[in-house]
């Protein structure tokens, strides 16, 4: 029943992300990835977990870079690895935090992470993802 709940709570943020392009996020190509996501919460994927999932993959067939230590990476490359580290790291926390905590500097050298905008603006990748977020219509 509860997960039943939070698929039924999800729903509306996956399909107004998907039809309106919420926030500066390329727009959500098909239904598949959406699906795929919301059968993985039927199946146990915790709420928050898919939260931050969904913000990352708005991103995966777009023109954006992540710049991280200095070096520029295509965003489907950059993305895969940062959701192979998601899936490591991820321990239950609220998206937000998880975000703040783990997506705003490098782990190498510790520089700031940067979304490299198709125009050639940057901002950090934490603050562009927090505001994704932050307009989700939970």
């Amino acid at each position: 029943m509860k997960t039943a709940k939070v698929y039924a709570s999800l729903l509306p943020i996956l399909l107004a992300c998907g039809f309106l392009g919420v926030s500066i996020m390329p727009p959500f190509k098909g239904f598949s990835r959406a699906e795929r996501l919301l059968e993985e919460i039927r199946h146990g994927l915790h709420p928050e977990f898919a939260k931050i999932l969904f913000v990352m993959e708005s991103y995966r067939d777009s023109d954006f870079k992540v710049v991280l230590d200095g070096t520029q990476y295509q965003i489907r490359s950059a993305f895969g690895r940062a959701q192979s580290y998601l899936r490591r790291n991820y321990h239950g926390e609220v998206a937000e935090a998880w975000i703040k905590n783990h997506l705003y500097r490098s782990s190498q050298r510790g520089e700031v992470i940067y979304l490299k905008f198709p125009d050639g603006n940057q901002r950090p990748l934490r603050d562009v993802l927090l505001e994704d977020l932050r307009r989700l219509p939970l």
